[in-house]
């Protein structure tokens, strides 16, 4: 049976680190991350993208309420994402402070990443069609763009794989 994680909270130093914590204290098991978050840090949360990707096992997303920001860029890196019926997710280009010319070149190419993930994950046909704007206007974009779908239209454009009405909680390993 998988290790099942929660991530009910933004995304920190703190939130990460306990999130990578549990991927190495579970890192020979298939494990399942449900989301409640509204998003958070990038350069954290690009931590928690690099260690899923160092993952032996399955990862599975499940969204439960909102996956929005940071939060929406990690699930393109699982291996299976699932969602409530009734979730909300959101997108737009990762943002920060950078105070000087070697973070602004960092989150330039954090951006470039989570774009190409998307590109390879998402059908952009659909994906303007249920939004009416690209991915690549939103990673464009002068000001911050929030682009928002539900989960019927997320599955539509390939972003999760299976909605899921109503749910189980199964036990908990790790809460933060």
């Amino acid at each position: 049976m998988a290790k099942e994680i929660l991530m009910y909270s933004g995304i920190s130093s703190w939130s990460a680190e306990s999130f990578i914590s549990a991927l190495e204290d579970f890192k020979d098991e298939d494990i399942v991350a449900r989301v409640n978050s509204g998003g958070g840090s990038v350069f954290d949360g690009y931590g928690m993208i690099t260690k899923m990707n160092e993952h032996t096992k399955n990862i599975t997303i499940k969204v439960d309420g909102i996956a929005a920001s940071m939060a929406f860029f990690m699930l393109p890196f699982a291996n299976r994402v699932e969602s409530n019926d009734v979730a909300q997710f959101m997108v737009h280009r990762a943002d920060a402070y950078t105070p000087d010319q070697e973070s602004k070149d960092m989150l330039g190419r954090i951006n470039k990443s989570m774009l190409g993930k998307l590109e390879s994950k998402i059908d952009a046909e659909k994906f303007l069609d249920e939004t009416g704007t690209t991915l690549k206007a939103i990673f464009e974009a002068e000001e911050q763009t929030n682009v928002w779908l539900t989960a019927n239209q997320a599955k539509k454009v390939g972003l999760i794989d299976k909605i899921n009405v109503g749910g189980k909680m199964t036990d908990v390993v790790y809460q933060f």
